[in-house]
């Protein structure tokens, strides 16, 4: 699994456009490096995956809310496991 991608991979991975991507850059969302030359960018894959976490979160709270009720139920009764 590569660690960085590039602004195509990166913009495909989220499912937006490079535009946007910019923008999350810009905002602080996602970092950046430089990439392989002087004009192309590498974004971190952790930050690509979070961003893409917090928008799943977003779009389907309470299927997110029930898992982790879920997980918090089985972490706090190790009977139930």
């Amino acid at each position: 699994m590569k660690i960085h991608l590039t602004a195509t991979e990166a913009a495909d991975f989220l499912n937006i456009s490079k535009a946007t991507l910019y923008a999350y850059v810009s905002r602080g969302l996602i970092r950046s490096e430089d990439g392989i030359n002087q004009r192309s960018r590498a974004y971190h894959r952790f930050d690509l995956e979070r961003l893409k976490q917090r928008k799943t979160i977003r779009q389907h709270p309470s299927a997110e809310m029930s898992s982790a009720l879920h997980w918090a139920v089985l972490s706090w009764n190790p009977t139930l496991r």
